[in-house]
């Protein structure tokens, strides 16, 4: 493991336990689907009274123009790590290289710029990915379930489900513009 990922895991006050979620990672679908298993539901995480001003704190500092502090935004992730909140998913989204990355991960990318260890959590663009932690993936709940329904209902081979896959992203493509 390098030792940025070990700096998220081992961090001197986000040493926590990220398994509490029924969420599971992208891969993982095949393996279920396969096994006629119902696959879980992809939503956001509920935040505590706290959570929910800090979020809000966060968001209106991130918006104001103004210089940008983090503090707000590292004191919930804080507060979500601690509660084992985040989607072991999401984090290795983060934390995993990614396609396109040259092998490295989004948080390798941070501590390549010079950013390590909690100060990551308070850089203005950490703010998507701590969206993306409690949200979960930008898209309309019609089209994740679409994806659900094909993986849930498995219909023929990996390379079967996979076409299915792709011409159901081809559909879905123009209706969320991009």
């Amino acid at each position: 493991m390098n030792s940025s990922r070990n700096e998220w895991e081992t961090g001197s006050q986000c040493r926590t336990n990220y398994c509490n979620s029924s969420e599971i990672e992208p891969n993982s679908f095949f393996l279920l689907a396969s096994l006629n298993m119902n696959l879980p539901e992809i939503k956001p995480i509920e935040l505590t009274a706290e959570e929910v001003a800090l979020r809000q704190q966060m968001e209106a500092e991130f918006s104001s123009g103004s210089r940008y502090s983090g503090a707000a935004a590292c004191f919930l992730l804080k507060s979500l790590q601690a509660r084992g909140a985040i989607p072991e998913a999401r984090i290795r989204d983060f934390t995993e290289p990614f396609p396109g990355g040259r092998g490295k991960s989004h948080q390798d990318v941070f501590v390549q710029n010079g950013c390590r260890g909690e100060a990551i959590f308070e850089q203005p663009h950490f703010v998507k990915y701590l969206r993306y932690f409690i949200d979960g993936p930008a898209l309309p709940f019609s089209t994740i379930e679409g994806f659900r329904k094909i993986l849930i209902e498995d219909s023929g081979t990996t390379g079967m489900v996979m076409d299915q896959l792709c011409k159901f992203v081809r559909a879905e493509t123009p209706k969320i513009g991009t």
